[in-house]
């Protein structure tokens, strides 16, 4: 029988798997649950701590606004305990906000957020994918308005490349091939594709504490011994009435 390498549940138990992916298996409640081997180890890890990381930062917060939602493989989860309003350019049925659960979804261009006012939520959660914006320091900075005082923001799969030159030219190398398979630019808005050293400091200086996923402990060794290693870290903010 296949189980989720996540929640750890048989994949046929209704209800039992926390993630939608699709690289999954049709799960009996038209989720999906993962196949062994089919996602990296190290994000399966790394998503299995996220899973923690709202449980543990989201108690007792009411509305929920979740920025890079994807398929929802987060907000099922989200949605158990909090209103939440997923967000994402996407509404592909599988991979994208069509693959929805019980949850509200909008798609939209995730660089604008004007359409919301201020202190509209108690809680931000930007998922992944937050080296892909055009400033993403700036990014999160204008989005702390979004959140009431005593709200919380999460970061999560904050990838730090102190050298990032080994991954330069892995992204030149990607979106070359793509953009000659394809013919359409590789990234949806003009950005590096990439956090560095200073995006740490920079976010560490408008109020988050960037912090280690302590299930990537080997690739945190590993940062500090091979300067081209990346750094995997989530990133916490909490909106007092000081700040």
């Amino acid at each position: 029988m296949l189980t989720c390498p996540i929640c750890g549940e048989l994949i046929t138990k209704p209800n039992s798997c926390i993630a939608i992916d699709p690289t999954l298996k049709t799960h009996v409640d038209v989720l999906y649950a993962y196949q062994v081997g089919a996602m990296p180890p190290f994000l399966a890890r790394i998503r299995s701590a996220d899973r923690r990381l709202i449980k543990k930062y989201l108690s007792g917060y009411q509305s929920v606004l979740e920025i890079g939602a994807a398929n929802g493989w987060l907000t099922h989860q989200l949605a158990q305990n909090h209103h939440v309003l997923a967000l994402d350019y996407s509404d592909h049925p599988i991979t994208g906000l069509g693959a929805k659960g019980a949850w509200h979804t909008l798609q939209m261009d995730l660089t604008d957020l004007s359409i919301f006012p201020d202190g509209q939520f108690d809680a931000l959660v930007i998922n992944h994918g937050l080296h892909l914006f055009p400033n993403p320091v700036q990014y999160v900075q204008q989005s702390q308005r979004l959140i009431r005082p005593g709200g919380c923001i999460i970061l999560l799969n904050l990838i730090f490349h102190c050298n990032p030159q080994r991954r330069i030219e892995q992204l030149l190398k990607q979106a070359t091939q793509f953009e000659a398979r394809h013919h359409v630019p590789y990234l949806i808005n003009p950005s590096r594709g990439y956090l560095d050293g200073e995006d740490r400091t920079q976010f560490q200086k408008i109020g988050f504490k960037i912090r280690p996923y302590f299930v990537m402990w080997r690739a945190w060794l590993k940062s500090h011994i091979q300067s081209t290693a990346p750094l995997y870290c989530y990133g916490i903010y909490h909106l007092t009435t000081h700040n």
